[in-house]
């Protein structure tokens, strides 16, 4: 009389996540299965922590095993807070909360670098040691350069201390849109008074140690020469005359 040897039963499963389900599956393939719950597939998904015993028949051959499944915490999931920038710019963000990151780009780890071209939503899932799962979401807010308006440079300004119009600057609405910046101004012997690469300069008419409005009196009249170089690959340039009034 041919005797079979009993099949080997395991189970194998996870604990159960905060508001989630624990999935317990019984081996070996191709048996029959009956849980302590009454379920008889190969797969059960608790919701409450405790011992779960399954039989396993392999024809008239048995045998049982069990696996008790705890109430884990969940991860609280964090991003860094939204940011604005402009085209062509990046920004990094950084997630925390967990053992893993998986990111809704496609990235992974706790901190990405993006460039997006238009105003985008990123989602972290955060996993921790106890396969449990929680998920925060940030926006970047993509400023687009073609909104911003035309550069503008005064042709005059008074640094006479009065308050008003005491510094020559360039006016733009999303300076970052600006990749690179060249302003030279020149008197009338074409001497260069004044250069600068700074988009965001403020000049008071100070030339070899003077300021002409405000301690030397008069009117000053400047060739200037402008450049800038935008993110989109656009180039302006400009020049004129920049009256320094007393």
């Amino acid at each position: 009389m041919l005797v079979s040897p009993p099949p080997t039963a395991i189970v194998s499963g996870t604990n159960i996540c905060q508001g989630q389900a624990a999935t317990l599956s019984a081996s070996p393939a191709g048996a029959t299965y009956v849980w302590n719950t009454g379920a008889t597939t190969a797969s059960i998904n608790p919701t409450v922590p405790g011992t779960y015993s399954v039989l396993v028949a392999i024809g008239q051959c048995t045998a049982t095993a069990s696996f008790t499944t705890f109430l884990a915490a969940n991860p609280i999931a964090t991003v860094s807070s939204g940011a604005t920038i402009v085209q062509g710019q990046s920004v990094n963000l950084t997630a925390g909360g967990g053992g893993t990151y998986q990111w809704s780009n496609g990235g992974n780890g706790a901190t990405i670098t993006v460039s997006p071209n238009n105003t985008t939503q990123y989602c972290v899932t955060v996993t921790n040691a106890s396969n449990c799962i929680d998920t925060a979401c940030v926006t970047v807010v993509v400023d687009q350069c073609s909104n911003a308006g035309t550069l503008y440079l005064p042709n005059a300004f008074s640094p006479n201390g009065d308050g008003e119009n005491d510094e020559l600057q360039v006016y733009y609405l999303l300076p970052a849109c600006i990749e690179n910046f060249h302003l030279a101004l020149f008197n009338r012997w074409g001497e260069q008074v004044f250069e600068t690469s700074d988009i965001g300069f403020k000049w008071d008419g100070a030339y070899n140690g003077m300021i002409f409005g405000k301690q030397m009196g008069g009117t000053e009249v400047y060739s200037y020469f402008l450049t800038a170089d935008l993110v989109d690959g656009t180039r302006i340039s400009m020049k004129g005359n920049i009256s320094l009034l007393r």
